[in-house]
This record gives structure tokens, sequence and C-alpha cells, in this order.
């Protein structure tokens, strides 16, 4: 009998434990995210980790892969001669060079007007060119 009342005393303060440590976690949560919303509020805040994301070419490729799963996202856009269906590791250093250079640019969207199901009206879909798309995805 000793060692049941010992084992359930055990692990009720085992319990006890867990609960004060996981309070104490989400005191801890609360705290960075406060933090964040302060950041976030402050409109003279930079946010270098994109920059620094935006000057990595395998950040584009993985947004490339991400892209290519969706059957539409690889018409054509604008100023684009064809449908981009091999983007590489090359083409990726291209963009973010210029990214880190300060000369890329976005290109003027295509605008089309697509039909609404069921309605007779038609509703603008803007396409932008492909590598304009991967720097959206990216970031």
């Amino acid at each position: 009998m000793n060692k049941n009342k010992e084992k359930k005393i055990f692990m009720k303060n085992k319990k006890l434990e867990i609960k004060k440590a996981g309070l104490a976690l989400i005191k801890k949560l609360g705290q960075r995210m406060d933090r964040h919303t302060q950041r976030n509020q402050n409109t003279s805040h930079i946010n270098y980790k994109i920059q620094y994301l935006l000057h990595d070419p395998f950040a584009m490729v993985n947004a490339y892969a991400k892209i290519s799963k969706n059957k539409g996202a690889l018409t054509k856009g604008y100023e684009d001669d064809n449908t981009m269906k091999s983007f590489g590791l090359e083409k990726a250093k291209i963009i973010t060079n210029k990214i880190k250079k300060g000369t890329y640019s976005f290109k003027p969207v295509k605008r089309t007007c697509i039909s609404k199901p069921g309605k007779k009206t038609k509703r603008p879909l803007d396409v932008p060119t492909q590598s304009d798309r991967i720097i959206q995805e990216a970031v």
C-alpha cells in the first residue's frame, strides 16, 4: 500500500511540474508575440531576414517548386516569350544578383478577364511575369 501511495504522490507532483512548465511556456510565447506585435506596429522597422531570403538563390528555386505544382501558374506573363518550364540555379542566381544590386524591377502585369461560374459577368485577372511570380512566392 505504501508503494501505491508514493507512486500516486509522485505522479501528482509530475503532473503539477508539467502543468507549471506548460504555463511558463505559454507565458513566454505570449511575451514573444507581444514583442512581434509591437515590432509590426512600428512602420519604420525593416525586416532584414526577408532581404537575406531574397538574396538566396535556393529560396527562389524552392519558390519555383511551389509554383510549378499549380497547373495554371506556368502561363505566360505580359512580356514572357514562353512559359518557364525549367528554372534552375543559374536563373535563380541572375534574379538574386539583380535584387542585391537593386536593379530588379517588376514588369507590368497582363490583365485578362475570366468568366465567373454561373454568371454572365467577367472578373479581371492579373497575370505577372514568371520571375515576378517567383519573387512574390519567395516573399
